[in-house]
């Protein structure tokens, strides 16, 4: 039986205030969505009620079925619609999200995880996810690069453990990381999930990628852009189980470069359409295919050093904010009685320094306490990849040896085991 399934996924980009034309653009979109012809759209950055409302109105009628993913301060801003009724949804949000005293960077008020609908469509489960990884700010200087590191394992991790009993897996957003770069390894090692660029035949993988964000054909790209080429950040995933097959994949940027009767783009960001033909076997004939995944350990491996790295300097932030705050309460007590400046001044002055005194007790105790946590939690779960749990003093398995967590080998698989592999080699 042959199967056909469409998706498109796209960074809308609305910050509210920052985001240049975002009420025209957001009403573009819409119109734009309401005549395309998909199963199943995935949205990021859809941050304001009013603008998600707007978009369920244009669309209702193409797509009756929609989820929005409610977390953190303000929202996720991500949401699916869909033309095929959900059986179940789950939000399930990461252990670490970037800063909380960032606020002009915002990626905590958002509350970063992973969305979760599962769709009946044309005979299949398909299992559908959504995600936004924490941004980079700074080329040069990444702050961020851990936190993000340990989101697409929590995401790859959730995306494997919840998709048993799924026909088709798709998973969509914005990655907010490279190819060449570690989250999106972890991405398709773990969740066993293949890009969708890289399945379309018809893609030329001797030019450079297309790109989705920085594109020098979108008009909100700067001239003076660090990146010539752009970067392929906008993703999409995908991966079958059981007996369902992936017989072609067809892979494209299909929004027009500019909003019509507009000088500026839709977005930041380019659209990412996928058409996914299928096929179902016959269950006489389904065969269970285990690959091996020879560069497993390399990438987890390189994950934990990085999570090392981090942790030090998280020791090192906490000396430097524990020494502030000795200095400031040394400050503040010098002072008592003693007149420094007239009347208000003094007050204000004392005022500020107290407030200094209550932010870096915060960063040295509570908040640093938090981040080791979550840092930890993804270095433990690491490990157990691995097979070398911390706590338990375990080693790794003999040579020969492979238990469910490994997939470093070919192995002939039970029956519960069978009900973890895919049927095109993937895990």
């Amino acid at each position: 039986m042959n199967h056909q399934v469409k998706a498109i996924t796209l960074n809308c980009w609305g910050v509210p205030v920052v985001a240049r034309n975002r009420a025209h653009r957001m009403h573009a979109i819409a119109e734009w969505l309401a005549t395309a012809d998909y199963d199943f759209i995935f949205l990021e950055e859809v941050w304001l009620k009013s603008d998600y409302a707007l978009i369920r109105t244009k669309t209702e009628k193409q797509y009756p079925h929609s989820h929005y993913f409610y977390s953190g301060v303000i929202g996720s801003g991500t949401c699916i619609l869909s033309r095929h009724p959900f059986s179940t949804s789950l939000y399930h949000r990461s252990p670490v999200n970037g800063f909380a005293h960032m606020v002009h960077h915002g990626d905590w008020f958002g509350g970063k995880g992973v969305g979760f609908c599962q769709a009946r469509c044309r005979g299949l489960t398909v299992n559908l996810y959504i995600t936004h990884l924490h941004a980079n700010y700074n080329k040069a200087r990444d702050v961020y690069s851990c936190h993000r590191l340990v989101q697409s394992f929590d995401c790859a991790q959730f995306v494997r453990m919840t998709s048993f009993g799924a026909d088709l897996i798709i998973f969509a957003g914005d990655f907010n990381t490279n190819p060449d770069e570690l989250p999106y390894k972890v991405v398709t090692h773990c969740a066993g999930l293949k890009d969708a660029y890289y399945l379309d035949s018809s893609t030329n993988k001797e030019v450079p990628e297309e790109p989705t964000c920085e594109a020098p054909k979108n008009s909100y790209t700067s001239s003076g852009s660090v990146l010539e080429h752009g970067e392929r950040i906008d993703l999409v995933f995908v991966g079958t189980r059981g007996s369902t097959r992936l017989e072609e994949v067809l892979y494209s940027q299909p929004m027009p470069a500019v909003v019509p009767g507009a000088s500026f783009s839709f977005s930041d960001h380019e659209a990412v359409a996928v058409t996914l033909r299928l096929s179902t076997l016959p269950d006489a004939a389904a065969k269970w295919i285990f690959h091996p995944c020879n560069w497993r350990d390399g990438v987890l491996r390189e994950a934990l050093t990085v999570c090392e790295t981090y942790l030090r300097s998280l020791h090192v932030d906490q000396i430097f904010h524990v020494v502030l705050s000795v200095l400031l309460l040394a400050v503040l007590v010098a002072t008592l009685g003693v007149p420094v400046l007239h009347g208000w001044a003094q007050g204000l002055l004392r005022l500020v320094i107290t407030l200094m005194f209550g932010y870096t007790v915060f960063m040295a105790s509570v908040w640093n306490r938090m981040e080791r946590a979550g840092i930890t939690a993804g270095m433990c779960d690491l490990r157990v990849a691995l097979n070398k749990c911390p706590e338990s003093g375990s080693s790794p398995p003999p040579a020969g040896r492979r238990d469910s967590t490994d997939c470093d080998g070919n192995t002939e698989l039970t029956s519960g085991d069978q009900d973890n592999a895919t049927a095109n080699g993937s895990f």
